[in-house]
């Protein structure tokens, strides 16, 4: 189990074909782009969870099917990993927001994928013009359903292992439990997010977090004619056989 969680070897491919609701691993074995998909590029982490989230509110009548193979999946950046690293998950970046979208999914809405891709655009502008208190209040409410989901699954995985004769496995899971009940009833601020400067304050993260919100809907408003442009220098590349200059 130690070997396990400090070298990172937790997802190692499929055996059989799967189906999910979701994806929720980096796409970098390519993506069918036969019907509208979201902007995707795998930068930053997270990404792959807001891709996911993006495509079922798009499509939430499909699913996503995985197939029996797969590249590694290697982080770009060092990943330390520790038995006693902590298990709570921390305080969010990315993750807020694909939960946020597929937590307002009506999966009885048949409304086109072009129509529901301007419907997050609108509400990335919606939610850029609310206040800082507001978004405080947004930013601890997606918190804490993503902290009370980890108790729910640390819960369920804790009763599971009393059927196993490990003993540090059972321990590391009561841990993991406490550890999110813990987070479930603390009070967080979005200065808590990994990666965010020691000296920066609440108002600039805010402000910071609107500017990112108002780019990403103008994206998402012009993706499907980003993408017929797109589609159309293609074809006179491939027409041509000449590579147009950046």
């Amino acid at each position: 189990m130690r070997n396990a969680i400090e070298n990172r070897l937790n997802w190692l491919g499929s055996a059989r074909p799967n189906v999910f609701k979701m994806p929720f691993m980096s796409q970098l074995t390519g993506l069918d782009n036969s019907h509208l998909l979201p902007p995707y590029f795998p930068a930053y982490r997270g990404e792959d969870a807001l891709f996911g989230a993006m495509l079922v509110t798009m499509h939430s009548q499909s699913v996503a099917v995985e197939y029996p193979w797969s590249v590694p999946h290697l982080p770009l950046e060092a990943r330390p990993a520790s038995i006693d690293t902590p298990i709570a998950g921390s305080s969010g970046a990315i993750s807020l927001l694909a939960r946020y979208l597929t937590g307002k999914i009506d999966y009885r809405d048949g409304t086109r994928a072009e129509h529901n891709l301007q419907a997050i655009a609108r509400d990335a502008l919606r939610i850029a013009a609310r206040s800082d208190a507001d978004l405080v209040l947004d930013y601890r409410s997606e918190l804490a359903r993503g902290h009370a989901d980890q108790v729910h699954m640390l819960m369920a995985r804790y009763e599971l292992a009393q059927q196993t004769s490990s003993q540090e496995w059972q321990a590391y899971l009561k841990r993991g439990v406490e550890e999110a009940q813990q987070a479930l009833v603390t009070q967080h601020s979005p200065t808590g997010i990994p990666g965010m400067p020691a000296d920066i304050t609440e108002a600039a993260i805010l402000q910071e977090f609107r500017n990112l919100a108002t780019g990403f809907a103008a994206a998402l408003a012009g993706w499907v004619q980003m993408r017929e442009v797109a589609s159309t220098l293609a074809d006179e590349m491939i027409a041509s056989r000449v590579i147009y200059p950046l």
